[in-house]
């Protein structure tokens, strides 16, 4: 990451997001291998609000210091 965007106060930073709910992910949930759930601690699909959230802190004043990180909402995916 280049040293000028962080005195300009600028992160950056990625939220990995896992299989969610949504309309491009219509009709997966059972057509899905069995082996794709399995492979998560959260057994199930992700609400949009929830990945949602995780942006939604990254963008606020609480998370003013963290930069150049992966935050993984995904259901814990190979946890």
């Amino acid at each position: 990451m280049k040293p000028d965007l962080g005195r300009r106060n600028i992160t950056v930073n990625v939220v990995q997001a896992g299989v969610m709910d949504t309309d491009m992910a219509a009709g997966s949930k059972d057509n899905l291998p069995p082996i794709i759930m399995e492979s998560h601690a959260i057994q199930r699909f992700a609400e949009v609000r929830e990945v949602a959230a995780a942006i939604v802190f990254l963008a606020g004043p609480e998370a003013a210091f963290i930069t150049g990180s992966i935050i993984d909402a995904n259901g814990g995916f190979n946890a």
